[in-house]
């Protein structure tokens, strides 16, 4: 189950995987946003009936249905480009209930949107053929309700006894029979069986040997699920979904769906699973900064800068994303809808802090947001940081909830440990940091022994080409300890330079003398100044020049022995 790039997908992590395929979350790199990418993997005749399949599922646009933005087939692989749903599916909600049904209005609200969307597909000659929990999606807000996978297990031929596809405990009697005969009335009756684990906590037939057909077979066949005891009504609904004969079922989802209604009229509402995060406060509109300063000594005064500076400072990013220091600074620089989104994020319950900058960063990043080519290799990738992240989100993300908010606490031991790992990758050395540094001290070396005092001079010139080296890598933000060794050949430059200083105005005090002390000093400081307004943007420049002086100088003393 790899991850990383696919086609012009950026997978992430692994939503779920059955016998249809894998489901990733993915970030479409072209588009911009967040899908989930169903992978299928098949060859010879089941790749065209898959694509055939994909064909269909292209053209169901219903609200109770996953949509399909886009299917493609990337190097034998098809690739299902899905609408994504935050959520979990019903199987993993029965689960965490522990056997536990659920309200009798809430298992009614799952199964009639269900219904919907069979309705809708049926009257377009559509089967769905694997209707069971796990192709049920819950979305967190309680309400969200998608089907998918329509005709992928026929497709595939997926745990499937006779010509038909499907899931052997939600099978209808026909669909056991040598020569199937299934039809829209198969997949009303897992929808009965669905209804009837919803109701009754467990699945109204039972087998010793869950992987054995023949088991399920004579099950469904021969054997009567006792009445789930929730009302009359609702069993008299579940004995006709659950008719052996087809023709004694109901004959459309529509008419299942008005009895269903029926039975169910007078229950409570059923209670959403997860709270709704509360919206986000709005925001003040007076004192809001028109600059933000983070730690390093970054200033971002638009959102192209904010971003890459978000990423360089990952600790202190998510503590300005969750108290509002972004949207607050994001509304000043008139990015509103940005703003709106990083408010949105910090409020959300259902994410950790690490997870909640990964979407800012993620959909917040400008269409033609890329670093300057100078500055490209200083900037952590939104690529790097995903996958660096992806190792440890999830331990954010499991905190308990109290009171519908998340809540906050120190980071664990394994997380602060790869943050570290994080921030050490963005500081890590230039390959010809150590050579450049030596080359700095080469005119030192060159003016050692020479005659007329050029010791002095060598002393001198190393600490210009050190300074200029010091500048470039405070620029590009090399780690401290790279430039307090610069230090060293500055220090020993400039008291060389005081004492050529004050040689040369003690053996002759004319203005000339004067006046040429003065600009052997002042050129090398007025250069110095000019390379640190511009060290970030033309740093290889800088860099050459220091290279070149430092030959020039070790040269000319060398000659002078």
């Amino acid at each position: 189950m790899p991850i990383g790039q696919i086609g012009k997908y950026e997978r992430l992590e692994i939503l779920g995987h059955g016998a249809s395929g894998i489901v990733y979350l993915a970030w479409d790199t072209l588009l911009r946003r967040n899908v989930a990418l169903k992978e299928i993997r098949v060859a010879g005749p089941e790749l065209d009936k898959v694509l055939s399949e994909a064909q269909v599922l292209d053209r169901l646009r219903h609200p109770h249905i996953i949509e399909v933005h886009s299917v493609d087939l990337h190097e034998g692989v098809i690739l299902l480009d899905m609408e994504l749903v935050r959520g979990k599916n019903l199987a993993e909600v029965l689960r965490g209930r522990l056997g536990s049904p659920l309200e009798p209005a809430a298992a009614a609200q799952i199964v009639l949107a269900v219904l919907d969307a069979l309705a809708f597909a049926h009257e377009r000659r559509i089967l769905h053929k694997d209707i069971k929990p796990a192709n049920i999606l819950i979305g967190d807000d309680g309400t969200t309700i998608k089907l998918t996978d329509f005709g992928l297990a026929e497709a595939l031929g997926t745990a499937s006894v006779a010509d038909g596809g499907g899931t052997y405990p939600y099978m209808a009697p026909e669909d056991y029979a040598e020569k199937a005969a299934s039809d829209w009335r198969s997949d009303l009756w897992a929808v009965g069986v669905v209804l009837y684990e919803l109701l009754s906590g467990k699945r109204p037939f039972t087998v010793s040997d869950t992987r054995n057909p023949f088991a399920w077979k004579a099950a469904v066949e021969n054997e009567v699920p006792p009445p789930t005891g929730v009302s009359e009504a609702l069993d008299s609904v579940l004995e006709k979904a659950l008719a052996k004969n087809k023709a004694d079922r109901f004959q459309t989802a529509r008419e299942f769906a008005e009895a269903l209604k029926s039975a169910t009229v007078g229950l409570p509402l059923p209670t959403p699973p997860l709270p709704t995060p509360a919206p986000p406060p709005p925001l003040a509109t007076n004192d809001l900064p028109d600059r933000f300063v983070f730690s390093d000594g970054t200033i971002a005064r638009t959102l192209d800068e904010l971003l890459p500076g978000a990423a360089r400072n990952w600790d202190e990013s998510r503590r300005a994303l969750i108290e509002g220091r972004f949207a607050r600074f994001l509304r000043a620089i008139g990015e509103p809808y940005i703003a709106e989104l990083a408010m949105e994020l910090s409020v959300r319950a259902d994410l950790g802090p690490d997870r909640k900058l990964r979407e800012f960063l993620e959909r917040a990043r400008p269409e033609e947001a890329a670093p300057e080519a100078e500055d490209a290799e200083h900037t952590v990738p939104f690529s790097t940081l995903k996958e660096r992240l992806s190792r440890f989100e999830r331990a954010s993300e499991l905190a308990p909830l109290g009171g519908g908010q998340a809540q906050q606490s120190l980071p664990p031991p394994a997380e602060i440990k790869i943050e570290a790992m994080v921030r050490s990758s963005q500081e890590s050395v230039r390959w010809w940091f150590i050579p450049m540094l030596l080359l700095v001290l080469a005119p030192a070396a060159a003016g050692f022994g020479a005659r007329g005092g050029q010791l002095l001079n060598g002393l001198a010139l190393t600490g210009v080409s050190g300074a200029m080296l010091l500048l470039v890598s405070i620029g590009i933000r090399q780690p401290l300890w790279t430039r307090i060794l610069c230090l060293f050949p500055v220090v020993l430059g400039v008291m060389a330079g005081g004492v050529l200083a004050a040689q040369a105005i003690q053996s002759s005090q004319t203005p000339g003398v004067l006046l040429t002390v003065a600009v052997t000093a002042l050129l090398p400081l007025g250069v110095l100044l000019v390379q640190a307004a511009t060290a970030k943007r033309l740093w290889r420049l800088w860099l050459t020049l220091a290279i070149l002086l430092a030959l020039l100088a070790a040269l000319t003393l060398f000659n002078t022995r």
